[in-house]
């Protein structure tokens, strides 16, 4: 059977209604040491013209029209007071030019690509995207919530930091053109369903659960790369503490030698003990 790569078949469905699109995904939900990593990133809609930017009604600060945006000095900015900006501007990024680069660098299911690959995709994903984040929760909050709840607060979080730095852009945008954005952009989040259902504290209307997402959808694919390459670099990191494991190699998942590891010396401080009842 061929092998498929993901593309933009699901954000697209959303970008013509007008919707910003966020793909997420998590890393190291099944490794029995070390934190889970999430990853969202939002790919700008190339179909989309500035003059109707995703949704955002408009009005000229040079006539008095019907719409009255709001102050900066309200809800957008405490967005400000508190996000750094980003670099990137919406308007370079709104074109089919940049829609194709995306679709032809590669993009696939973390799982399926070499290290190699996947840091130098994640490098241009980060140039690419319109904006991203990656979070992760320690396996002491893993330990303390259980696995699904603790993914579910580490998505909410850093989707969050995703949809203020796109609001915190538009915001930019508005005060540096001829134009008022009178309301931050509406959202749809695409989730890699493969455990988890649905995603609590975001509205059901507002998610997509796809089934293998990361190998249907590149926004959820991209996602999975960036916090697939910035766990590893973290458990190879923590390898210089705790070398006994080889977590530079295994990464905490359940490797033979890993298991042999811990029989043998005890769990350490990053071990995720409900994972561990079977073993010790």
């Amino acid at each position: 059977m061929k092998k498929t790569k993901p593309d933009f078949k699901f954000e697209k469905k959303w970008w013509k209604k007008g919707y910003w699109v966020i793909g997420v995904d998590e890393v190291g939900r099944g490794a029995l040491a070390g934190p889970l990593h999430v990853g969202a990133v939002c790919f700008p809609a190339a179909q989309l013209r500035k003059v109707n930017l995703f949704g955002c009604e408009l009005a000229s600060r040079r006539t008095s029209g019907s719409v009255s945006p709001r102050s900066p000095s309200e809800s957008e900015g405490s967005l400000r007071r508190s996000l750094a900006r980003t670099s990137t501007s919406l308007t370079n990024l709104l074109s089919p030019e940049n829609k194709k680069q995306i679709e032809k660098i590669g993009i696939d299911d973390s799982k399926r690509l070499s290290a190699k690959k996947r840091e130098t995709l994640a490098k241009l994903i980060r140039e690419q995207a319109l904006a991203y984040s990656i979070g992760q929760i320690s396996n002491r909050e893993i330990n303390r919530a259980g696995i699904v709840k603790a993914t579910q607060k580490a998505m909410r979080k850093t989707i969050m930091r995703v949809m203020s730095k796109i609001s915190n852009e538009v915001i930019k945008e508005s005060e540096n053109s001829s134009y008022l954005f009178s309301k931050l952009p509406i959202y749809h989040v695409l989730i890699d369903g493969f455990y988890l259902k649905y995603l609590n504290g975001i509205g059901l209307k507002n998610q997509t659960r796809i089934i293998k997402g990361d190998r249907k959808s590149i926004s959820i694919a991209a996602a999975s790369i960036i916090a697939k390459v910035e766990r590893d670099q973290t458990m190879i990191k923590l390898h210089q503490k705790y070398p006994i494991y080889n977590f530079k190699r295994n990464k905490g998942y359940g490797t033979r030698q890993h298991i042999h590891a811990i029989k043998m010396h005890g769990k350490s401080g990053l071990h995720r003990d409900l994972y561990l009842r079977k073993i010790i």
